[in-house]
């Protein structure tokens, strides 16, 4: 159980990146005639005084005149395609305050690559996503995720840390196995959270150096410990001295009671894990792959298999990976982020990469 917990814990792919531009607003050109336009100018006249006799509440016209108005101004921002004028907008910027990573991606700093998408989430939700990958330092690679709805911010925050100064180009860095040559850089430490700005869900592995394994003939970079935090609190961690000892769980953490995995409505490409810790407390994941309208992805039967197969294009590059994180502490809260550079480095993994 434990092992199978690691693997799902540790499979957060992130070998390939990929962007796709935003959205662009144009103008729609009037094709009516002269003459339709008066008509409709005589029409909206007359409408303005029989509106002018009914009672001062707002109007269907009033109401459908203010929605408009308000897509106009959600469009506009959408142009601008700037998550520090979105923070601005819902009146979150004070809330990010501390959060030096969030920051500095909103100053485009040491940023190799930047991507923004508006869509919809499986709740019909608006969300503003943008993603980021930067070089905080010459031997970390970071991929900061940003999910904007209503006043309203999630994020991911994933760092890895190598054992040196990486090269311009970090392919195959990611590997956990080498074959018959030891690599000169590899992983030594990843971290992962995702948080709400209010909770906080925290993942951590280390390694030790890569170690040649008889029985399979490579080398192999084996874990050291695990750990796992839910608002702080330390609910699950294992570590081992050497790589060739089973782990012991550590004393200060909670400890794992059981764990659940379940597909959701028979959704190969939705499932769900529950983690209940001893003390009675739970961590649970839904993971759900949708499309830019916010339509689950479905993958249940052979007639599924062929569609996806014969629109490939359409699974690759308008999908997008949800992720719900719910828990005990959270008090009703959830965390809910949109990713589309998950969803695309988990398709893309080569063998050259190895496995994740």
């Amino acid at each position: 159980m434990k092992k199978k917990f690691l693997s799902l814990m540790v499979s957060f792919g992130f070998l390939v990146l990929c962007s796709m531009p935003a959205n662009a607003i144009r103008p729609i050109e009037d094709l009516r005639t002269p003459g339709q336009i008066e008509n409709q100018v005589i029409e909206k006249h007359i409408s303005d005084i029989s509106a002018a006799s009914q009672e001062s509440s707002p109007t269907v016209r009033e109401q459908e005149v203010a929605e408009i108005q308000k897509l106009l101004r959600l469009d506009e921002l959408d142009r601008r395609n700037t998550m520090a004028e979105a923070l601005k907008q819902e009146q979150l910027e004070d809330l990010i305050v501390g959060h030096k990573d969030i920051e500095l991606a909103m100053a485009e700093k040491n940023v190799d690559l930047h991507m923004g998408k508006v869509l919809t989430d499986i709740h019909g939700q608006r969300v503003r996503m943008e993603e980021y990958v930067l070089r905080p330092a010459p031997d970390q690679v970071q991929f900061l995720n940003l999910s904007l709805r209503s006043q309203r911010l999630d994020y991911i925050d994933y760092n890895a840390y190598f054992n040196d100064v990486l090269p311009q180009k970090t392919r195959g860095l990611w590997r956990k196995e080498f074959g018959k040559e030891k690599p000169e850089i590899y992983l030594v430490r990843e971290t992962r959270r995702h948080s709400n700005l209010m909770d906080s869900v925290d993942y951590g592995v280390k390694y030790f150096d890569p170690t040649w394994v008889t029985e399979i003939q490579q080398y192999v970079l084996p874990q050291e410990e695990t750990t796992l935090h839910v608002n702080d609190l330390f609910k699950f961690g294992q570590n081992r001295p050497t790589p060739d000892v089973d782990f012991t769980e550590m004393e200060e953490a909670e400890g794992l009671k059981s764990y659940e995995f379940e597909f959701i409505d028979q959704n190969v490409l939705a499932h769900r894990i529950k983690l209940t810790f001893n003390d009675d407390t739970f961590l649970q994941l839904e993971k759900y792959l949708i499309s830019e309208d916010g339509d689950v992805r479905c993958l249940r039967n052979w007639e599924d298999l062929v569609y996806w197969i014969n629109h490939f294009d359409e699974f690759v590059f308008n999908t997008y990976k949800e992720q719900i994180l719910t828990a005990s502490e959270f008090s009703g809260r959830t965390i809910d982020t949109v990713s589309q550079f998950i969803h695309l480095a988990n398709i893309f993994v080569d063998d050259d990469c190895g496995r994740r």
